[in-house]
């Protein structure tokens, strides 16, 4: 047993020295922390949350737009498995991030 606290220790060093934050269930507080974080850990580009909010606004709308023209409801394409979903992401980069479906 005692072999098992060091595994989790081990794991625990990747993060430490970062403060965990929490984001209230909320995924606009949850983009704002990782963006933070990416900034300041990652030198990510200092890009403003609401930017990313809003194209992930445009996204959503144009990924719902896509699936509902191909007969989907709201409810079964929120329950999409993320592979499909994040190829959704990397289909709509590559067409230029477009506002809606056409």
């Amino acid at each position: 047993m005692a072999d098992r606290q060091y595994n989790y220790q081990k794991s625990l060093s990747d993060i430490a020295g970062c403060d965990i934050e929490t984001h209230s269930n909320r995924f606009d507080n949850a983009i704002k922390k990782v963006r933070n974080w990416l900034v300041n850990e990652a030198d990510a580009p200092n890009v403003g949350a609401k930017q990313i909010i809003d194209k992930y606004a445009d996204f959503q709308e144009w990924y719902f737009e896509k699936h509902r023209a191909a007969g989907a409801a709201d409810k079964d394409i929120k329950q999409y498995p993320t592979k499909e979903f994040l190829a959704g992401m990397i289909e709509w980069k590559g067409l230029g991030e477009p506002v809606s479906y056409p």
